[in-house]
């Protein structure tokens, strides 16, 4: 065998399990020899030294074969086993001697195979000479027994490592039995197949003879069973079952211990040093364990466990430094390399000073500030460690990732099969922006597959709950070529860097962008990536097509000045007036005479600003135009930095303008104490479902500390409740309005005529606002809302754009536990850590027992459930469509493509009575059909609860869900058991239950779900007590009939209730809420 120097000493007993009994001295002595000539044929003695190695060859062959003779006519059949190359195994001799016949007849013809089965046989004397048959393989295939050596793997699968006292075993005796029976089945298969390829070989010789003599070609030196193997193709080898060692299931099983211990740390929290110690107790355990109980495989299981974080990471291959770091100056936000930020003077390495200028009242000035701290480490060494990291993240390397999961690049390309009616908005498909994309300049972008747009959005947030004065800022992008349901999934978004903590936020991020952006040119021109779609790399290509922040953070990476500047609007150049240090003047909302921006002119004066010389010149043109200073991104040929800059209504309509009405109705004192009290007593009355969180109850003291989603459920869902009849009228219907434009722009498919709606909604709340309050009253977001619209048209509907899930991954970030001390650095570890952890392969074995429970659901957005849909757009959109048509003739009740039922279910029959109101929808859904009583089933499967989509729908039936269960639909009449067929009218009720129930209609047996629901009666002045949208019903119910079963694609959305007394009768308020649909 040759065996190179660095693989000879770690493999001696590989050697002794492939030689059989060979004694280790001889192995030693002839891999000495052989690394020897290997080291003389490398120094150019090339000659000699291959015969001196095929001669080693011969005697290791004889070697071989002679133990092999031997050990069969001992008769031991427990050891009457040779090696396989093929199989990487010990195997009886007849499966050896089929292998090498097919082996050979494959690639050096049946003398070859012949003379291997002859060296195996039992019988000596028929045996043909060893020399000359290594001499044969070595002309047919050079080395080939030593090459099997070569190519067995360091872990073989089927022989069992050697004992201390050095004897080769077999694995068990169940092996030897299996490889036993083995044998004798072969045996026999052998003796039939030797017969027929006699036959085979006579029969071909026969018309080898007939075709010489009457042909007139003859090919001499041509052997028949080389024509043989020209006309028939050889058998396949049998596929090896290779069985897992020990060693290997030891791995798997340390391998999910560790990996679960990783996932653990990352849901629950768990700092570095709490696993560190965890550890060291469980190695420790696990030592005096072993040394209790005597086991092998114990032992082996001790001596894989690692003990260290370090050692986990290793066992694991973590990379968790895989990024850029960035030495920050804390002064000038200048970036650099670490290794620039040293020098040698004296012979001693010392720190440098930032080398940034700038100019000063018309001097050049150099920062100079210092950028690392000298620190003395515990074996008294002195190093230096960054003040202050910037931690970058490569875009081009996260997007390879993405692309090699499964599904991943394919998922990427279902919105081309979306087919939107005309007027209709249900995703950032169907704005603008993206249908003008499909070509850029000419050249062809979004029409062609495997181009990307991204979406950029950049937030500070604070990591330290105890510290207001420590704040990070995070770049994201997300892939908006997703499906929604995927789109803002935290596994989805690309961290591309960590702004660290500085002493005041930096005027601008350009050099914090500038890394991203040189990635970003290099996917707009395209770049080879491996994916899943191909084993060769494609091309790829992507572009930023949005920015989605709040207006500080948008304004620093468009480079516009802020909100508080004569042109403090990134929309149009409407000016607002103001002295120094008075408040600006935001009011006048005659929208004609606002002269929007444009990409041109915009970049023409970001241009003439970046090339004034003095800080004087560059206020003057930034004073002209609105633009702060000149932004990188402006180096993307195709940035449109006007229409890309978006408005996000989470912090404009939510965080915005809803808190500064709240604080002004407070600082107007419109409340009386009694009336704050009584506010705050109908907030906590009300009832909403159960995936909505309800608000503090004290208003008047929490209001101040409102999360954008409480804000939002106070506009949407309490406040028209809880204000009624406390503010003044003439407020509350000013109120109103905002409430009811909210309501038009938060909905997930938005017509455009709900859009000019909104748009007319939103301009008379702010005209009012200012009528009502005064000019000093109107804010920035107030007159951003008249930009909405714009936005909207550009990038689809809201829930598209706005920053409630970068939210959410602030929140991810923020809950990882650190020492406080580089933050940012942490940050971006334990983030690449959990990412390796979501994209790593898991190893098969023992799958079944642990993959349920090392499901990272820890390290994803627990709130976003939808998965991407396999159905079609028509389907989909079919379905919705199913809530809110009248009249209902002509509806595919079939199609319930939506509805997704528990797993637990109650088997019950059917009452004779509710068939026959069962019978009755049957008719009205089916009129062509004559529905019979014997056409039901006389059973159902009843739910407690069910989902449409990614919104949880409850019952009464689980008492868990009830507040789920109220539901608005358009299906009772008036009198409340009839159906309504002809018109929409929403009505409220409450579900009892859901069930499954089959019908034969014209020969077809169809399955449907329905809702057993009570329908609530209206009040006589239902919708003007409190007004749209809030509505109020009777606290009873409707006599049954036919409108009790409902199909669930009737269900139009839920809603919220509180209880309340009229005219000494109860009541309930119903408020609704905002119908999910994700198309």
């Amino acid at each position: 065998v040759r065996v190179i120097e660095d693989q000879f000493v770690p493999r001696e007993k590989k050697l002794v399990r492939v030689f059989g009994s060979l004694e280790k001295s001889r192995v030693r002595e002839i891999g000495g020899e052989i690394i020897e000539l290997e080291r003389s044929k490398s120094k150019g003695n090339k000659t000699s030294a291959e015969q001196q190695l095929f001669s080693f060859d011969v005697s290791l062959f004889n070697i071989n074969s002679k133990q092999n003779i031997e050990t069969m006519e001992s008769g031991n059949e427990s050891k009457g086993y040779v090696y396989c190359a093929h199989c990487d195994n010990v195997v009886s001799r007849s499966t050896f001697r089929r292998h090498e016949r097919k082996r050979c007849s494959a690639t050096s013809g049946s003398e070859i195979g012949q003379s291997q089965v002859t060296l195996y046989s039992s019988d000596s004397e028929t045996s043909s000479s060893p020399v000359d048959e290594v001499r044969q393989v070595k002309d047919n295939n050079k080395h080939s027994i030593f090459n099997a050596f070569r190519m067995c793997p360091e872990e073989p699968a089927c022989v069992v490592q050697e004992e201390t006292s050095g004897d080769a075993i077999l694995d068990t005796e169940q092996s030897m039995d299996e490889a036993a029976s083995d044998e004798a089945w072969h045996s026999e298969t052998d003796s039939e197949n030797d017969s027929v390829n006699r036959a085979k070989r006579k029969s071909v010789g026969d018309e080898s003879t007939s075709s010489e003599s009457e042909s007139e070609e003859v090919w001499s030196g041509v052997l028949p069973e080389v024509l043989s193997r020209d006309i028939e193709s050889a058998p396949p080898l049998p596929k090896s079952q290779q069985r897992q060692t020990s060693l290997q299931k030891v791995n798997s099983l340390v391998f999910w211990f560790v990996y679960f211990l990783l996932i653990w740390q990352a849901t629950c929290h768990l700092s570095d040093n709490g696993l560190a110690w965890l550890l060291r107790f469980l190695v420790s355990w696990l030592k005096v364990f072993g040394v209790e109980i005597s086991n092998e495989f114990f032992e082996k299981l001790l001596l894989s466990f690692p003990g260290s974080l370090c050692l986990v990471r290793q066992f694991l291959n973590l990379d968790r430094d895989n990024f850029n770091k960035f030495v920050v100056c804390p002064k000038c936000t200048k970036l650099y390399k670490y290794d620039s930020c040293l020098e040698i003077e004296n012979n001693q390495q010392v720190a440098k000073k930032c080398s940034n200028t700038y100019y000063s009242r018309g001097r050049k000035k150099t920062c100079n500030a210092t950028m690392l701290t000298r620190v003395t480490l515990q074996n008294g060494k002195t190093c230096f460690y960054p003040i202050k990291y910037y931690c970058a993240n490569s875009i081009i390397e996260e997007l390879e990732k993405f692309l090699l999961r499964n599904n991943f690049a394919s998922n990427c390309e279902l919105w081309r099969k979306r087919e939107v009616a005309e007027g209709l908005l249900a995703d950032v498909y169907d704005g603008n922006l993206w249908k003008e994309f499909q070509t850029v300049n000419g050249t062809s972008f979004l029409e062609k597959p495997r181009n990307y747009g991204f979406m950029l959005n950049f937030d500070f947030f604070q990591p330290m709950k105890h510290r207001k004065d420590y704040s990070v800022g995070v770049f994201y992008l997300a892939i908006l070529n997703l499906p929604r349901a995927e789109r803002f999934k935290w596994e989805n978004i690309i961290v591309m860097g960590i702004v660290p903590s500085l002493r005041q936020e930096p005027k601008n991020l350009n050099q914090f962008l500038e890394p991203a952006v040189d990635e970003l040119k290099v996917l707009w021109k395209g770049i080879r990536l491996r994916s899943c779609l191909s084993r060769f790399a494609l091309t790829f290509r992507a572009a930023v097509m949005g920015v989605s922040s709040d207006i500080p953070a948008t304004r620093k990476i468009c480079g516009f000045k802020g909100h508080s500047a004569l042109l403090g609007c990134s929309r149009c150049l409407k000016r607002f007036p103001g002295g120094f240090g008075e408040k600006k003047d935001y009011s006048g909302f005659e929208r004609n005479s606002w002269k929007p921006r444009t990409n041109r002119d915009h970049r023409r004066q970001a241009v003439k600003m970046s090339q004034c010389k003095t800080k004087a010149g560059q206020n003057l043109v930034g004073q002209n135009s609105g633009i702060s200073h000149y932004t990188v991104l402006l180096e993307l040929e195709y940035f449109d930095v006007i229409r890309f800059c978006t408005i996000d209504p989470m912090h404009n309509l939510f965080l915005g303008t809803s808190k500064k009405m709240f604080k002004v109705w407070t600082d107007l004192k419109l409340f009386s104490k009694s009336q704050l009290k009584e506010i705050e007593e109908r907030i906590n009355s009300v009832e909403v479902p159960c995936d909505i969180g309800r608000l503090p109850m004290r208003i008047t003291s929490n209001s101040g500390s409102y999360t954008a989603e409480q804000w939002k459920n106070w506009t949407l869902i309490y406040s028209i409740f809880c204000l009624k009849g406390v503010l003044p009228e003439e407020h509350f219907r000013c109120w109103q309005t905002f409430v009811l434009a909210c309501k038009y722009l938060c909905q997930s498919v938005i017509s455009k005529t709900d859009l000019e709606i909104a748009d007319g909604l939103i301009l008379k709340f702010c005209k009012s606002v200012e009528t009502l309050y005064g000019k000093h009253v109107i804010t920035p977001n107030m007159h951003l809302h008249n930009h909405l619209k714009e936005v909207i048209l550009d990038h689809g509907p809201v829930t598209s754009f706005w920053c409630f899930s970068f939210e959410r991954f602030n929140g991810i970030l923020g809950s990882t536990t650190t020492n406080k001390r580089s933050v940012e650095l942490q940050l971006m570890r334990q983030f690449l850590i959990s990412r390796q952890l979501k994209d790593m392969d898991l190893p098969e074995q023992y799958q079944d027992d642990f993959l349920h429970l090392c499901s990272p659901t820890g390290m994803v957005n627990a709130d976003v459930k939808e998965d991407v849909s396999p159905l079609s757009w028509s389907v989909k959109h079919e379905f919705n469509n199913v809530a809110t048509k009248a009249p209902l003739h002509g509806i595919n009740w079939r199609n319930d493509s939506g509805v997704t039922v528990p797993s637990n279910y109650k088997l019950v029959h059917f009452d004779e009575d509710d068939a026959a109101l069962l019978r009755d929808v049957y008719q009205i859904m089916y009129p062509e059909s004559e529905i019979e009583m014997g056409s039901l089933g006389e059973s159902i499967r009843k739910f407690g609860s069910l989902n449409i989509w990614s919104t949880t729908f409850g019952s009464k039936m689980q008492p868990r869900g009830i507040r789920s269960g109220k539901i608005l639909a358009s299906w009772p009449t008036d009198n409340g058991k009839d159906v309504l067929q002809e018109t929409f009218c929403l009505s409220a009720g409450t579900v009892q239950y859901y069930f499954r129930h089959s019908v034969k209609v014209s020969d077809e047996h169809l399955t449907h779900h329905f809702a057993c629901v009570k329908w609530y009666l209206p009040h006589r002045e239902s919708t003007s007590l409190y007004g749209n949208p809030v509505r109020v019903c009777e606290n009873r119910f409707y006599p049954g009939g036919p409108s009790s079963f409902m199909p669930v694609q009737r269900i139009f959305s839920r809603f919220a209730s509180a209880e309340l007394e009229l005219e000494g009768q109860k009541h309930i308020a119903v408020v609704p809420v905002i119908r999910n649909v994700h198309l």
